[in-house]
């Protein structure tokens, strides 16, 4: 172990226990961020059922669950903290910040909110990250036009006091936060904000940045926390995986062992000193103890590599740490030769349909991973029978790109996107997500780019509802639903 006042060069995460969070009314949860409030007592935000939670982990046992919230809940960052009592900040999807109070006391628990602002300046899905000050400020990060951004927000009014630009990017992304424990430091993890999907490290007072983590096998981090020792630690959802690095930036060593396989949040508890995460869908929180060592062993370090062997903005190096010029131009999507190509393999028999312009597919599919089957034939009989380019992830999906990166690629790129209306695709957070994003490319688009199917009885988002959509339920009745469908892609 470390001696007092020594500066650890390791750390090994040991002890792992495993918690599950259990509760009838919990479908398919997608818990997108814990935070501790005791030793047994955990905060999540819930992205499916858009609230907060708060578990009990001894037992099991759910004690107090927020309203509904305005909308998708991302991370959460303790404000203050008394005794039993706590103010937290809640990012949403829609670019607001929720101000809740978590109240708990033996048995007795509540949360309530206290205060909604906006975040000026043109932010979108923004994330809370730590508390910079008590009293009126903290960190978020999100998408600012073409780029994505961080800033520094006052509760006051939602505005934001400094803003810095990250990088251009063609697709969005997850990005989560955490500042060293001088409040010197930011630590920004971003996923699919291609071409610089890794970890960022930035110096706050000047907001420079100082260092790009991306090794071959960061491909999809998902949280990031810092310990009482300055180690820096980052999630990954695919390989499941813990990155452990210097407050620097430099790689120390990768943790795979009794890392759950769908991890999606990491947080570090100052008053217990454990590490904690949480899974996406199998309502779990794993804690784990850290082991710190001061003196050097040999590890194997990741490699830092591009990940992407595509035209990148220029990148530097700096004392072994990859920096990249924000300043770049975009990466400007097409038709690639290589993209009709694939697709030429597999169809040739048929003349394909043109494909309107600055489109790559006529139609994606947006589904629930138990209608994969029915969607493939549908894909094949559009393909192969009336010339439509379809969008599949088997075939399309290019190596070591994210799902999330893929999804809203594809929605982009796509002429049409088919809603695959079933009981299950309304409880998947994910399919939820696709759906928000195929109704925002309309909007954008000013045209009608989403086209329901109503594959069974289920009940309809009302978002959906007031669509026309196509009913599919019965298969004796194909010869009416299906034209209908082909008018739907073709208009």
């Amino acid at each position: 172990m470390a001696t007092a006042g020594a500066e650890p060069l390791d750390c090994n995460l040991v002890d792992a226990v495993t918690f599950e969070l259990k509760h009838d009314d919990l479908n398919n949860p997608w818990y997108t961020s814990v935070v501790v409030l005791s030793e047994d007592m955990v905060l999540v935000s819930d992205y499916s059922k858009r609230n907060l939670q708060l578990h009990r982990l001894n037992d099991a046992k759910l004690i107090a669950v927020s309203k509904t919230l305005k909308s998708r809940p991302h991370d959460i960052c303790i404000c203050v903290e008394e005794k039993n009592v706590f103010t937290v900040a809640v990012c949403l999807l829609n670019g607001q910040i929720e101000i809740m109070a978590v109240k708990y006391a033996d048995n007795k628990a509540a949360i309530t909110q206290v205060k909604t602002f906006a975040v000026k300046r043109g932010f979108d899905w923004c994330c809370a990250g730590k508390m910079l000050s008590v009293k009126d400020k903290i960190v978020v990060s999100g998408h600012k036009v073409d780029k994505m951004c961080w800033g520094i927000v006052s509760f006051a009014d939602g505005h934001i006091s400094t803003i810095q630009n990250i990088c251009r990017y063609t697709g969005r992304g997850w990005s989560h936060l955490a500042t060293s424990s001088d409040d010197t430091k930011l630590y920004i993890s971003c996923e699919a904000a291609y071409p610089d999907t890794g970890l960022y490290g930035f110096d706050i007072k000047t907001c420079k940045q100082d260092f790009l983590y991306k090794p071959s096998d960061l491909k999809r981090p998902s949280g990031v926390s810092v310990d009482d020792k300055g180690f820096i630690y980052v999630c990954n959802f695919a390989p499941p995986c813990i990155h452990q690095l210097t407050k620097h930036g430099e790689p120390v060593r990768v943790h795979r062992e009794e890392i759950p396989s769908d991890i999606l949040a990491i947080f570090w508890d100052k008053q217990q000193g454990h590490l904690y995460t949480t899974s996406m869908f199998s309502r779990v929180v794993t804690r784990y103890t850290p082991q710190y060592i001061d003196k050097q062993e040999d590890h194997n370090y990741p490699e830092f590599q591009s990940g992407d062997e595509r035209e990148q903005p220029s990148i530097q190096l700096e004392n072994g740490i990859r920096k990249i010029n924000s300043d770049e131009d975009d990466l400007h999507s097409g038709t690639s030769s290589s993209d009709l190509a694939r697709h030429e393999q597999h169809h040739v028999s048929l003349r394909r349909r043109s494909l309107p312009p600055g489109k790559k597919y006529h139609v994606f599919f947006c589904y629930s991973s138990s209608d994969i089957h029915w969607v493939k034939k549908t894909i094949e009989t559009l393909e192969k029978e009336h010339g439509f380019l379809c969008c599949e992830y088997d075939r399309d999906n290019t190596p070591g790109t994210s799902l999330l990166q893929f999804a809203g690629d594809s929605i982009r790129n796509a002429y049409k996107t088919v809603v695959v209306m079933t009981n299950e695709a309304f409880q998947s957070g994910f399919v939820l997500h696709e759906i928000e994003m195929a109704i925002i490319q309309g909007f954008n688009e000013r045209r009608k780019c989403v086209v329901p199917l109503l594959l069974e009885d289920c009940e309809i988002p009302s978002h959906l509802s007031v669509l026309n959509f196509v009913d599919a339920r019965d298969p004796m009745r194909r010869d009416i639903w299906w034209p209908r469908l082909l008018t739907e892609l073709e208009t």
